[in-house]
């Protein structure tokens, strides 16, 4: 019975990210990125499967994160989009939307 509360609570903690009110599921996304815009704030690039790209182009002017709406580019598979707080907070956000470590900016090296 514990387990089933501790496994409904890390549920109910990981964001959703919806486009056009079809969720997003980490099965879909390929990897996360964090880059910094040109005024130093995060900003979370997701590369999608072709499948929710196609799907996610349609849609993308209704996108949310948990519950709020975001104002995103999309390039051919990737969408981008600016975030409020730090990069460990991108960060983390990365990591629960993906379900994988973000990836590092090829000019952090």
């Amino acid at each position: 019975m514990i387990i089933l509360a501790l496994l409904a609570a890390v549920v109910a903690a990981t964001p959703q990210l919806s486009v056009g009110g079809i969720v997003v599921k980490q099965s879909e996304i390929v990897d996360a990125r964090i880059i910094a815009d040109a005024a130093g704030k995060p900003v979370m690039m997701l590369t999608l499967v072709p499948v929710a790209a196609e799907r996610t182009r349609i849609a993308l002017a209704t996108m949310m994160l948990d519950g709020k709406p975001v104002t995103a580019q999309l390039s051919e598979t990737a969408i981008e989009f600016a975030l409020e707080g730090s990069f460990e907070q991108a960060a983390t956000l990365a990591l629960a939307l993906s379900g994988k470590p973000p990836l590092r900016d090829s000019m952090d090296d």
